[in-house]
């Protein structure tokens, strides 16, 4: 098998794994696991740009980002060179945020205000709080399947190619609430 078509197959594993990720995530959201829906969401939207930058960047290049989400992004932004990805930097850092969490260590150390769901929360934090500003984790699922939608298309790669395998329950919760299907 020559490299290209390695490096076609593994962009193929990235992305199949990373809408994996994602249906997950939104089944999180929807059922309230919290903070799980962040995590998940990690996952997906760091596979996808490391699959997306398979041609840019070699197994060890991928593995040096670690889970560094908003370095990756700003490579995925220098590369891909599209003006519509600039409206999703508050989105990967919130995203990004969640890292902090894949442990619970941080969650007891600081306390935690999760608030996940479709839309992204206007309201400020309560005066009075007493968390600590780092501990608030947002995470708009409206703006995270825009932007898993944005990268497929970047990437001219039909969602159709990985939704059509999946079990009706994976369609459901991919699309439940879903203002960007795939």
């Amino acid at each position: 098998m020559s490299q290209k078509e390695d490096k076609d197959h593994l962009l193929a594993e990235y992305f199949r794994t990373a809408l994996h990720y994602y249906i997950a995530a939104r089944y999180a959201m929807i059922a309230r696991l919290l903070p799980t829906p962040g995590n998940l969401v990690h996952h997906a939207i760091e596979f996808l740009l490391k699959g997306a930058l398979i041609e840019t960047l070699d197994e060890a290049g991928r593995r040096d980002f670690h889970h560094y989400l908003q370095k990756l992004w700003q490579l995925y932004k220098r590369e891909r060179n599209n003006p519509a990805l600039d409206k999703f930097d508050q989105t990967i850092s919130d995203i990004h945020k969640f890292e902090r969490i894949r442990y619970p260590e941080e969650m007891i150390r600081l306390g935690m205000l999760a608030e996940i769901g479709p839309v992204r929360n206007t309201f400020p934090q309560p005066s009075g709080a007493k968390q600590p500003p780092g501990a608030r984790y947002q995470l708009a699922f409206d703006e995270v399947d825009e932007l898993v939608k944005l990268i497929f298309q970047i990437e001219s790669i039909s969602p159709q190619f990985y939704t059509q395998a999946l079990d009706e329950n994976a369609k459901t919760y991919l699309n439940y609430q879903n203002k960007f299907p795939l």
